[in-house]
């Protein structure tokens, strides 16, 4: 699930995603804003499909990343919502020491840790000051993201759920 806010225009979907390495990206939105919508992003070409479900299927765009058509409200692109650019991130914040605090805390009755930052350069978080980090205590992996401006109003979360790693996904599944 995923929401973003831009002054007064908010957007939430529902997002099946798939990732293969090395950035192989495929976002099919199956509710909300955009609804029936696909994006597939190609780390080789760096461009991409986009297509709606239905009748028109076949009409696929070709796109660059930074069509509006293919990045969220507040201009992030589809190869920024991966688990990996969050890795990215978390690496940055810790050599940049904007880490604010961690604590263990629980999220949907998980036990998890929940990393504050704070960064200098709001380009990197789309205008947003803060991020919130929530990360499975058991698995280390990713349960929620929020972004919030300096005075604390959430512009921005995503929540991760039903998570399926090593499905043995291959390049042919990210073909329109």
């Amino acid at each position: 699930m995923s929401y973003t806010k831009k002054g007064n225009k908010e957007e939430r979907s529902i997002i099946e995603q798939k990732f293969l390495k090395p950035k192989w990206i495929h976002m099919k939105i199956i509710d909300g804003n955009g609804k029936g919508s696909v994006g597939i992003y190609n780390p080789i070409t760096k461009k991409v499909k986009g297509y709606k479900s239905g009748l028109f299927k076949f009409i696929v765009l070709t796109l660059d990343i930074t069509d509006k058509r293919v990045t969220s409200l507040r201009g992030q692109r589809i190869d920024q919502g991966d688990w990996e650019t969050l890795i990215e991130r978390l690496i940055e914040y810790n050599k940049q020491n904007e880490f604010t605090a961690v604590t263990k805390t629980l999220h949907l009755e998980k036990p998890a840790y929940l990393f504050f930052a704070e960064t200098k350069d709001t380009i990197k978080l789309w205008g947003a000051k803060k991020e919130h980090i929530f990360i499975d205590l058991k698995n280390f992996l990713p349960l929620r993201i929020e972004q919030l401006t300096g005075n604390g109003e959430i512009v921005h979360y995503s929540i991760y759920k039903d998570i399926k790693i090593n499905i043995g996904l291959s390049e042919e599944d990210f073909k329109p």
